[in-house]
């Protein structure tokens, strides 16, 4: 079995590129902000989020300290930390999940300009239905992971006090197809390119039955993203549940460091 298959805390990185690996993609917003530590990337860096899913549940801006100064690696770390629930226990405070890592980055200003490459059903956050939110709390609503209003204006504020924009598109064509947007506004700012690998898997279906996207068209994508920028920073999660299992990430994983031109054994532990 590969290590990573049951090692929520697998983590790796190259060695001399900023180029980090994850099980699970809560662990981006660590690499994130031990980037920016590093000063590789700085404040309102532009992200570019390939996914299956758009990975913008808002709760974790909430979580203790999430907006006080990171000064050390260990800090970010253990700020992305899931929490086990193999325990038994049930978690007493808010944690970072899989699906809540981007909004806080976004209002610790890490993050300035998103770019969402998803196929996921459910409408991204954004000025549009944020502000609906905030303007008519009781009306009928089409997120149900913005607890209130207050929340809703938190991330409203963000945005319009800093000027940030939010893009969607619902695959790499189409964000392929209107690429001049993302080089023309991003211009001169530092890039993060963050990809699960399960955008590749067409199905639905957890953990079984992957509906793999073809071998050339998978290359195809991953080298287009390889060459569309010089990517200050690059985050990459495995996600092997979500592509349809243990085989079906493999062989997603192997490709990725095929198309990048990875060694597997430049990587270490972070």
């Amino acid at each position: 079995m590969n290590n990573w298959m049951k090692n929520s805390e697998w983590r790796k990185k190259l060695k001399n590129r900023n180029v980090y690996f994850m099980r699970d993609h809560n662990y981006a917003f660590s690499a994130w902000e031990i980037e920016r530590l590093k000063g590789t990337i700085d404040t309102y860096s532009t992200l570019v989020h390939v996914d299956s899913h758009l990975d913008d549940v808002p709760e974790a801006v909430e979580m203790k300290g999430i907006l006080e100064e990171i000064d050390s690696p260990e800090i970010a770390i253990q700020f992305g930390k899931r929490f086990d629930y193999s325990t038994g226990q049930i978690p007493d405070r808010l944690y970072m999940r899989i699906d809540n890592f981007i909004w806080p980055a976004i209002i610790r200003n890490t993050i300035g300009n998103v770019y969402y490459v998803s196929d996921d059903p459910q409408m991204e956050l954004n000025h549009e239905n944020l502000r609906e939110q905030v303007q008519n709390p009781f009306g009928d609503y089409n997120r149900n992971d913005i607890r209130d209003d207050i929340l809703a204006k938190k991330l409203l504020d963000n945005l319009e006090k800093h000027n940030k924009r939010i893009y969607r598109y619902q695959s790499i064509e189409e964000f392929k197809f209107n690429q001049e947007t993302f080089l023309k506004n991003e211009r001169g700012k530092k890039l993060i390119l963050d990809i699960d690998l399960d955008y590749f898997n067409d199905s639905n279906s957890y953990n079984s039955n992957p509906n793999l996207k073809s071998e050339p068209q998978i290359i195809e994508n991953l080298v287009y993203l390889r060459n569309l920028a010089n990517w200050d920073v690059i985050t990459v999660a495995l996600s092997p549940e979500f592509c349809g299992g243990e085989d079906a990430c493999k062989y997603l994983y192997d490709l990725f460091l095929k198309c990048f031109e990875i060694e597997e054994n430049e990587l270490i532990d972070w």
